[in-house]
């Protein structure tokens, strides 16, 4: 779960953005029907959004999800409310930019959409770091490092094995495991491996945390 770089709108979709919420709270204010103000919650045609989400949600020209880092292809990516619209309590974020994010539905529905606790890790925060809250084990597992990690862990079924993304990590250290038996046998050079694992790094376009745990953790030894 990386940290992800809040951009700021261009000023025609931030606009659009606050014409929407001022008609949501008008709305809200006169105790309008739940119909009105789902109404209302639409999308319609944030083209501008979606934009800068993907912008800011780029890995190495791959849109990854927000939580699970899992690329765009492999599972649609829509727009997601940190804090969930559809919760009486946060209605009043529906347009807010800083509660918007891209993830996959899997993240969205299967596992975010009943469970959402307050506690719940925005990756797009000033203050939320990877390494503050995350870490992995040698089984490719995501590590958490508090009761706020460990809740949105849970939510997010970070760790389920048939998760892609978990399936990706392990395959990954699988790949990585063979260089470095290459290397042990003294058939690559220091040199070389940090090379492979570098290509590696070049071409793998999803999974990012991962990589900059690994790369930060583990190639160091090899310095």
């Amino acid at each position: 779960m990386r940290k992800i770089n809040r951009l700021k709108l261009d000023e025609k979709t931030s606009d659009n953005l606050k014409e929407k919420e001022r008609k949501l709270l008008q709305a809200m204010s006169e105790w309008k029907s739940l119909t009105k103000i789902k109404e209302l919650q639409k999308w319609y045609d944030l083209v501008g959004v979606k934009r800068k989400l993907e912008k800011m949600q780029d890995f190495n020209w791959e849109i990854l999800c927000c939580y699970c880092e899992t690329k765009k292809h492999n599972s649609p990516l829509e727009i997601e409310h940190v804090k969930p619209k559809w919760k009486p309590w946060y209605e009043k974020y529906t347009f807010s930019w800083d509660n918007l994010l891209y993830s996959c539905r899997n993240c969205n529905w299967s596992y975010k959409q009943d469970n959402y606790e307050d506690c719940f890790l925005n990756p797009s925060e000033n203050d939320y770091s990877f390494a503050d809250n995350f870490e992995f084990n040698e089984e490719c597992f995501y590590v958490t490092k508090n009761d706020n990690a460990k809740i949105t862990s849970e939510i997010l079924k970070l760790n389920d094995k048939w998760k892609h993304s978990f399936k990706s990590r392990l395959q990954l250290c699988l790949d990585l495991q063979k260089i470095f038996e290459e290397y042990k046998k003294d058939w690559l050079s220091k040199d070389l491996v940090k090379k492979y694992l570098r290509i590696h790094l070049k071409d793998k376009r999803e999974l990012e945390s991962f990589w900059n745990w690994f790369l930060e953790n583990l190639l160091k030894d090899l310095s």
